[in-house]
């Protein structure tokens, strides 16, 4: 019996070991949500499979469709993601568009929110893809009752800066 509680105890410990699978990116997630200065966001996060036209969100679209400030004015992209990503990064940056989750966001950890609300803006779970020189780049899609917007960040020296943003649809 002495084995049986032993081996239920270690199973326990295991369990509470493994935690929630956040490829060790939340305090860099929250601390780009932070920079952004959300003051009301929904309480949880969108899945994939909650983004509307998430079949636009792959790397391909994103380099064709980025702009600095505005889609109408600006005729050409912004950033060529081609000269910053590897091949094999921006395969990368697919597979971590297709399996972002719904993650229930932490108000402690987030410095500039008043509060959860419904009517607040919608948000994926901040992304992250390294470039070739060993920049870290921010991805968060935003919806809102007005856009819906694939904003990406660049951090330079401990600070996101807003470098483009992808239009991927209108209310």
């Amino acid at each position: 019996m002495k084995k049986f509680y032993l081996l239920l105890f270690f199973l326990f410990i295991i369990a509470s070991c493994g935690g929630s699978k956040d490829n060790g990116n939340t305090e860099m997630s929250y601390s780009l949500i932070n920079e952004i200065g959300y003051k009301f966001l929904k309480s949880s996060t969108l899945s994939y499979s909650e983004i509307t036209f998430s079949e636009f969100l792959d790397i391909g679209y994103i380099n064709k469709n980025n702009y600095e400030n505005n889609w109408v004015l600006e005729n050409e992209p912004h950033v060529n993601f081609d000269t910053i990503f590897s091949s094999s990064q921006k395969q990368l940056l697919n597979k971590k568009i297709k399996e972002l989750r719904k993650i229930k966001l932490k108000k402690t950890k987030i410095k500039s929110l008043k509060s959860f609300s419904e009517s607040g803006t919608s948000i994926t779970f901040p992304f992250f893809q390294k470039d070739k020189y060993g920049k870290y780049y921010g991805f968060i899609y935003e919806s809102n009752s007005v856009e819906s917007t694939l904003i990406i960040y660049l951090n330079q020296n401990g600070h996101w800066v807003e470098i483009a943003k992808v239009p991927l649809g209108i209310s």
